[in-house]
């Protein structure tokens, strides 16, 4: 069970620097695939997200028995975003403008939420045809992130921030 906090401070942790290593990299297009490049949702989630992936090879040694792994991963990638966008702009129609601490805390509180949901389905659900097919829906999702960072989509994700 450990294994699993210390994922989730790793997955922070690698979320965190994502959002600088573009820059670190004197804004390299390869770093800027899997990096923030700008301020705008999408590239906070892709934080999120990647951080997850990030973690990925040492946890799938420790964890990857699981028949439910990858479901877990699938799932917990599959609910950063949502958190996120759900949080950030739930929090902006209250309040009518954004706010830096509850930008951060946003980030990290979707991670933590993902994680949990994550274990549930990791330690709690008998395995199901899903968990065969979802380490082909997280390549398939990291494709698309790959994709819309190339070519934004000209919606409110893609918006910088200010």
């Amino acid at each position: 069970m450990i294994i699993n906090y210390l994922s989730i401070v790793f997955s922070t942790i690698f979320g965190t620097l994502l959002h600088f290593t573009y820059e670190w990299s004197n804004k390299n297009k390869l770093v800027g695939l899997f990096s923030a490049t700008n301020e705008s949702t999408f590239e906070h989630i892709k934080m999120g997200i990647n951080g997850r992936l990030l973690v990925l090879p040492v946890e799938v040694h420790l964890l990857g028995h699981y028949p439910n792994y990858y479901l877990s991963v699938l799932i917990e990638i599959l609910l950063i975003p949502i958190f996120i966008i759900l949080f950030f702009y739930g929090y902006q129609l209250i309040f009518k403008k954004a706010n830096m601490v509850y930008d951060i805390l946003i980030f990290y509180i979707s991670i933590l939420l993902s994680y949990f949901i994550g274990f549930k389905v990791l330690y709690n659900l008998k395995a199901s045809i899903f968990s065969i097919h979802a380490y082909t829906l997280i390549s398939i999702i990291l494709l698309i992130e790959i994709c819309l960072t190339i070519k934004p989509l000209k919606i409110f994700l893609f918006r910088i921030s200010n």
